[in-house]
């Protein structure tokens, strides 16, 4: 047997007149056509099995379904039947299998390197298994035995631990003598027959060993053993957000928590090993593996870093399965077999994912995997930039706020502040944008590399209508109050929809401790989700880190004032009639002689609440008539509301058909309003605390309608516990403050102290005590049994453990050693503790 492809026929010649043919110029043309139609198949479309060909237990028998494959030699192979009219054909049900035989393969002979593995000197042939149907020729010759899979009779065989393989035994049949008449029809016969072998498991890995496709596409075998990996939320508490180090100590136990790093770092190793990539466990180390007792100040960074590593190594895990595409299949990696699967040794067909078998191996033209498979190598690389490119603990030389999107693939969302954003770097951030030449489009607080395009350097001043949120970097590590001041205006410039406040970690009215205990869904995004609150976290005027919220808080008693409200109704400057036929005529016949207005235009001349302006000269409110068609005069009170935030309630009372006003009891407000919808004519109206007036007259005597409103507002109160309640609050005048909440974590913090790495903190029994006290406790048992007992006092049991042994509040001589040695340390956790102890207790 010989290997189509090796030898390939680039030419043939064609034929003329008279020309004497000999079986060269004949088969030239043959083999010319049949190399393209090979190479077409392996090259254009792929090799391997493409589908069917699956092991199968039918009635305790086995069987092959039908199926199609090609070998890197071209061959098509298929299953084939004879019909009972003499036509042969494709097999459209499995293939059982009830017998076998020893083949020999003296015919083709197979390269020995794939029926020898391991090469052995001393073996000259190999045995080989074929299974049989119960039809085939050979069994009824009674060559083959039964199979029934138990090998209970000393003939039956053995399936256990097999590996079943799909051979193409093709070879040329050399014709018999001519006859006394001609030769002409005695030309070499091509046999092809499509035979059914059993190896054994180490003939089968042997042969896999050196199969260079398969190996290369081990997909399954290395996303088996690939952990899932997930990030570990930060929940936030009173007690973790009442001091700096306790907030740091939060995003630590995150990082570390689960061996979530280290399953990172071994699975990274896995991939970067598979792709002959340089490993980056190093790196990950140098920015996660920090210790609990040097904790750095950017951990919430580092905590974002390893949440990006995860949802790219996320990413890769995903497409691993859907990424088996090879140009120019190797020719020799299975020229005349596949690999079908392996039978266990429980007779089990071994799952198609996790067994030797041969895929469909597509070429790069045919379905997504090439590009699934670019896209892997991209964020391989991208991932090992991420690393690489981390700016450790950086302070931002400015502001910004830079739109993003919340719910996307990593990719998709622009490129935190923590990456030098070099060319390299955005090379690899963003598959599809590099794709389509778009890399330097992505957004980034860096972007001094970006394109130059104002829509990418000054990304609000542009359409942000498909971004739902917007990353707030720079402030960390700079003045709050400017910070805070700069971040308003940014949000004022832009018309962004967000709050922003600070809380700081120690002092003053905006307790952090006390906000969280309100808000507990307070988390770290780096940014904030449009509609919700950016919280800056300050420690002495500086931000230390943020925080936010997806939804709008309260700030103050003065927004919301627990005082009496009055409400006034009036009649609108504009009838309801008029308003109607306005806004319908967008769907009328439009006039001529005029364009007809697409907008209501409201003028207010003046506007003041007790003597202060809310204006100053003239505002033009723009309401398009399709708003005022929808929402007929609530679409004029939204614009009013939206306008002056800041100023009166304004509303429309539908069953009174009335324009309300709603303000403090004891407030006076002024505002002149005139209709600029069809001209200038119209009069000026104004509406005050003393009623409506129409050009400086009154209007109507009746015009105004007032009712005081005393209600119960829900968020007035939630305000004031916001602002009030204690929290962390003691009995001694504040002199303890949040210590107490400290100390208690510090007990706890304990437990994993590598102090205590051989030691119980909790004590439950005795021997777990220091020995010092065991010594002590067995002398104290020794004097207490010398008494005797009496009838009056009988023997009971002399002790049991309880207090700070139980609760892990005690400190022994080698704590108290421990303290000598590193007292000097602020940041050690048995160091805090003790002296937190002796605070707290006075002893």
């Amino acid at each position: 047997m010989s290997k189509k492809l090796v030898n390939i026929s680039p030419s043939y010649h064609s034929f003329v007149e008279d020309q004497l043919l000999t079986h060269l110029h004949l088969n030239s043309v043959i083999d010319y056509f049949e190399d393209q139609g090979r190479l077409s198949r392996s090259c254009l479309t792929g090799v391997g099995i493409v589908c069917g060909f699956e092991l199968r237990w039918i009635a305790g028998e086995l069987s092959i379904t039908p199926g199609n494959g090609v070998t890197t030699d071209g061959d098509l192979l298929h299953f084939f039947e004879q019909r009972e009219d003499g036509t042969i054909g494709l097999k459209t049900d499995p293939l059982t299998l009830t017998h076998y035989r020893e083949f020999d393969d003296s015919n083709a002979k197979y390269a020995p390197q794939f029926w020898n593995i391991p090469p052995d000197p001393d073996i000259q042939k190999f045995t080989l298994t074929e299974l049989l149907p119960a039809d085939s020729q050979i069994v009824a010759n009674g060559n083959a035995l039964q199979i029934n899979g138990n090998a209970d009779a000393a003939d039956d065989l053995d399936l256990k631990n097999k590996v079943l393989f799909l051979y193409l035994d093709c070879y040329s049949k050399e014709p018999g003598a001519c006859t006394a008449l001609s030769c002409d029809n005695q030309g070499a016969e091509q046999v092809r027959n499509l035979r059914v072998l059993a190896l054994t498991k180490a003939q089968a890995l042997g042969i896999a060993a050196i199969d260079a496709i398969y190996n290369e596409h081990n997909w399954f075998q290395l996303y088996g053993s690939l952990q899932q990996i997930e990030a570990k939320r930060v929940i936030l508490t009173a007690a973790n957000s009442a001091s700096q180090n306790t907030l740091k100590q939060a995003y630590y136990q995150a990082i570390h928590a689960d061996n979530i790093t280290e399953d990172l770092k071994n699975g990274y190793d896995a991939i970067f090993g598979k792709f002959n990539q340089p490993l980056i466990s190093p790196d990950i180390d140098s920015i996660l593996g920090f210790g609990n007792n040097a904790i750095p100040n950017d951990v919430q960074y580092r905590y974002d870093l390893q949440k990006d590593l995860i949802e790219t190594y996320g990413e890769i895990r995903e497409l691993l399965l859907h990424i088996n595409v090879h140009c120019c299949p190797d020719i020799g990696a299975f020229p005349k077999h596949v690999m079908l699967g392996g039978i266990d040794s429980s007779l089990a067909i071994e799952p198609m994912h996790d067994t030797l078998r041969h895929r469909f191996y597509k070429s790069p033209v045919i379905g997504h995997e090439d590009a699934n498979y670019k896209k892997v190598l991209s964020l391989v690389n991208r991932a090992s930039l991420m690393v690489s490119s981390y700016l450790k603990a950086g302070k931002g030389t400015e502001i910004k706020i830079t739109p993003s999107v919340s719910k996307a693939e990593l990719g998709e969302k622009a490129i935190p502040f923590y990456y030098d954003v070099t060319g390299s770097f955005l090379d690899s951030w963003d598959y599809s944008k590099t794709a389509n030449l778009r890399q330097r489009f992505n957004l980034s607080y860096n972007s001094a590399n970006l394109a130059p395009d104002p829509s990418i350097q000054s990304p609000l001043g542009y359409n942000t209508d498909e971004k739902d949120f917007y990353r707030i970097e720079g402030q960390v590590g700079n003045n709050a109050t400017d910070a805070l001041e700069n971040i308003l205006q940014l949000k004022r410039d832009y018309g962004l929809d967000f709050d922003c406040i600070a809380y700081d970690l120690n002092e003053g009215d905006r307790i952090l401790s006390g906000l969280v205990a309100r808000y507990p869904a307070l988390t770290h995004l780096a940014g904030v989700p449009v509609g919700g609150t950016f919280v800056l976290v300050t420690v002495e005027n500086t931000v230390i880190c943020d925080l936010a919220l997806n939804c709008k808080i309260i700030l103050n008693t003065t927004q919301i004032e627990c005082c009496p409200l009055t409400e006034c109704t009036y009649p609108w400057i504009s009838s309801l009639h008029y308003i109607n036929n306005l806004s319908r005529s967008l769907d009328g016949q439009q006039s001529q002689t005029k364009i007809n207005p697409t907008e209501y235009l409201l003028q207010v001349s003046e506007y003041a609440i007790n003597g202060v302006k809310l204006i100053d000269g003239t505002t033009l409110i723009r309401i398009p008539l399709s708003e005022v068609l929808l929402r007929r005069v609530h679409a004029i009170t939204d614009a009013l509301n939206t306008r002056f935030p800041q100023g009166v309630v304004f509303d429309f009372n539908e069953n009174q058909k009335r324009f309300t006003i709603t303000r403090a009891k004891g407030d006076k407000y002024v505002i002149k309003l005139r209709d600029l919808t069809l001209g200038n004519a119209n009069p000026v109206y104004t509406y005050s605390t003393t009623g409506m007036y129409r050009s400086g007259k009154v209007f109507r005597p009746d015009a105004m309608i007032c009712r005081d409103l005393r209600e119960y507002v829900p968020a007035f109160y939630e305000n004031l516990h916001l602002q009030i309640a204690p929290v962390n609050k003691d009995d001694d005048y504040g002199t303890y403050k949040d210590k107490w909440a400290a100390f208690n974590l510090l007990k706890e913090n304990l437990i994993v102290h590598p102090f205590f790495a051989n030691r119980k903190r909790m004590i439950t029994a005795d021997i777990e005590l220091p020995w010092d006290v065991q010594i002590l406790l067995a002398d104290i048992i020794a004097a207490l049994n010398a008494v005797p007992a009496t009838s009056d006092e009988p023997r009971v049991p002399i002790y049991k453990l309880d207090g700070d042994w139980v609760n892990g509040l005690w400190v022994d001589n080698a704590m108290l050693g421990y303290y000598e040695q590193n007292g000097s340390s602020n940041d050690d956790d048995i160091i805090r503790f003790i002296n937190l102890k002796e605070f707290l207790h006075e002893d």
